[in-house]
């Protein structure tokens, strides 16, 4: 084996800001040197070959060595860390960005410069969570396109292609890529062994054309949609909603890191995470986790869940995998977390902890990368991680607050508090406001006559529960929720195909993984719910008005499920209804006289030849709601109208989401 590659900082230059790429491009000088930088790893002949872009790619594929690496073959899964769900998996991407990111870029940007020495910041990120994407979509500067630049001597370069748009493999793919078959439509083929670049949401085709326009329809919304960054910022906003660490007990606070950082729990970043890579995706690269790590766009968007879990865990520094989870009344011993099937380098049921190293990533003093060094990019006690990422700002009450990764870590109670009110609202949490219908409420606020807390009057945020069987249809696909014929909310599943070469993903697959996560239902839907049929639930009892409330918006939705590009794969539909003599009755028998006596579902499409869904990847869905309280940190009670510290309490079940008469069907 040759001399391993060392993952390091900027050293003597110091610790840069990795910047948003609209504020990059804005930046003539660094985006050039960027641009030129990153073309210069994605050519063929780049040495060394373990900063060469296209052998960064191969952990995502997993079944190709990483080069200057070696395969020790302890485990049976093929891969570095092939379990998905694994604590530490949000830990071995830190190494992995910085390799694809700032430590590739710099060597690649010198090397090119023969010496110079300029100050500039190499690293970017994507920002999904932008409201910018609301009106325009994906950023300009991601698309293909061609740039010209203005040398130092005054004339202009050569026209140079959008290195950030696509990557072109050439002749020669990289080992394992074969072609993936949507189970859901026979015709939808994924050309993976026979594309020569990657595509962002192409069509089936071996010469595909790519729908940047529907990527755009997908993060603005239209009249069938309703945006995804809308959802995207709130998702994001929420995972500061998690209690501070004063108000958890020692043995909650590994199983609160569990929770944030992996799709088996609920409130996690893979929710968001996962919705990115199927919306650019479509079946094309991004949506299989095999193949997305050979898109440039895997990196901008994956600095940002970077940036995102820097600040979570600046705010929350105490929540933290360490040497395992406590049982709750044991022996105070924790019991490490563990490695399925192991990996190339360990053994099955290898125990995973703060220690554990992060294969086949080096250091600068040549070992492993291990969790415990990747954390905070404040701390150089450990070790120096070598760049950051800007401030994060937002009005909070009157006054303009900002979180700073370099200051301090906050740790009284008033400063946790602080960084969640600003980064709940400069993520895009969706405020809680007064409603109009008195739901029967009356529990006080935690805390309660403790004048910081105030619940927010006649206000519940319903949210649905949602687990889904990870490889039900042999690839990524996601959950419509519909009102009126109009998708208001998606939960996506970013999983491997059926061709994959991931031996754990196929013991997941045998066992029936599974995914879970809340979807919030948009205020603004719910709101215009409720007020159509306020009578139903203001002429009731005080105590029976939730129940009511529940049943109007269970019957105000359906569920789809979709492939990654938007193919059919099952939906709720309703289920004929008879009573004892065999008649339909009531809406069954309004809903059939309507359509002539041709079955239809819930948006008027015809459903004749459906069939039931496989009851073995039934989905479970569940409604859910819960209150919400305003609190300013500073002790004074928080304005309702205002911006201060959301926190959410009594929470409360109602079944399940879908109302009697309706069942699963496939096309």
């Amino acid at each position: 084996m040759s001399k391993p590659y060392l993952i390091v900082g900027l050293g003597s230059r110091g610790v840069q800001p990795r910047l948003e790429i609209r504020d990059l491009k804005e930046n003539k000088e660094q985006f050039t040197l960027f641009i030129h930088a990153l073309r210069e790893i994605q050519r063929r002949g780049y040495t060394p070959e373990a900063a060469r872009f296209k052998d960064l790619g191969i952990v995502s594929l997993w079944v190709v060595l990483y080069p200057n690496s070696r395969n020790l073959m302890q485990g049976e899964s093929m891969g570095y860390l092939t379990n998905v769900g694994a604590v530490i998996l949000l830990r071995l991407m830190i190494p992995y960005r910085k390799v694809s990111g700032e430590d590739t870029v710099i060597m690649a940007l010198f090397s090119s410069l023969r010496g110079t020495d300029p100050v500039f910041s190499p690293s970017r990120f994507w920002d999904w969570t932008d409201p910018r994407g609301e009106t325009e979509g994906l950023p300009a500067v991601l698309r293909p396109q061609v740039f010209q630049f203005t040398l130092p001597d005054g004339s202009r370069s050569a026209l140079i292609e959008n290195p950030l748009a696509f990557y072109n493999f050439g002749s020669i793919l990289p080992e394992g890529f074969t072609d993936s078959f949507s189970t859901a439509n026979g015709d939808r083929v994924s050309y993976f062994k026979g594309w020569s670049r990657t595509y962002r949401r192409p069509s089936s085709n071996p010469t595909p054309i790519e729908d940047y326009v529907e990527i755009d329809t997908l993060m603005r919304g239209d009249e069938e949609q309703l945006g995804s960054v809308r959802q995207l910022r709130n998702q994001v906003g929420g995972l500061f909603c998690y209690p501070t660490p004063d108000q958890t007990a020692e043995h909650q606070r590994p199983s609160i890191w569990d929770e944030f950082s992996n799709t088996y729990f609920q409130r996690s970043i893979e929710a968001p995470h996962n919705t990115v890579h199927n919306l650019l995706g479509g079946s094309g690269t991004m949506a299989d986790p095999d193949y997305a790590g050979f898109d440039p766009i895997f990196y901008l968007h994956h600095c940002n869940v970077d940036r995102i879990l820097a600040f979570w865990e600046f705010t929350y520094n105490k929540f933290w995998v360490g040497k395992g989870y406590y049982k709750k009344d044991g022996d105070g011993v924790p019991i490490p977390f563990v490695q399925r099937k192991g990996t190339w380098a360990e053994s099955d049921g290898f125990k995973v902890d703060q220690s554990s190293p992060l294969q086949p990533y080096r250091s600068a003093d040549n070992v492993y990368w291990t969790p415990e060094r990747t954390r905070w990019l404040n701390d150089s006690s450990t070790f120096h991680k070598g760049y950051t990422y800007p401030d994060i700002f937002a009005t909070v009450g009157d006054k303009k607050e900002h979180v700073r990764l370099t200051d301090p870590l906050p740790t009284t109670e008033a400063d946790v508090r602080k960084c969640k009110a600003v980064l709940q609202s400069s993520f895009g949490l969706a405020q809680p406001k007064e409603g109009k219908v008195d739901h029967g409420d009356d529990k006080q606020a935690p805390g309660g006559t403790d004048e910081r807390n105030e619940a927010v009057p006649n206000y519940r945020r319903f949210y649905v529960f949602i687990e889904l069987v990870e490889h039900a249809f042999g690839g990524s696909y996601s959950m419509e929720i519909v009102c009126d014929g109009k998708a208001v909310a998606t939960f996506a599943v970013f999983a491997r195909g059926d061709r994959t070469q991931c031996a754990a993903c196929k013991v997941k697959k045998r066992s029936g993984g599974l995914v879970r996560g809340f979807v919030d239902l948009p205020d603004g839907v719910v709101d215009d719910i409720i007020e159509t049929r306020k009578d139903e639930v203001l002429g009731l009892e005080p105590s029976k008005r939730l129940e009511a409330v529940a049943r109007i918006i269970k019957e105000s939705f359906t569920l789809r499920l979709v492939g990654a590009s938007g193919e059919f794969l099952a939906e709720s539909a309703r289920r004929e209804s008879h009573d004892d003599s065999g008649q339909l009755v009531g809406a069954a028998q309004e809903f059939l006289d309507e359509s002539a006596g041709e079955s239809h579902d819930d948006l008027g499409r015809g459903v004749e030849s459906g069939v039931p869904l496989d009851t073995a990847i039934v989905p479970k869905v569940e409604l859910q709601s819960c209150r919400a309280t305003k609190r300013s940190w500073t002790g004074g009670r928080g304005d309702p109208e205002g911006e201060s510290e959301i926190s959410f309490f009594d929470h409360v079940k109602f079944g399940k989401f879908l109302p009697d008469g309706h069942q699963w069907q496939t096309a």
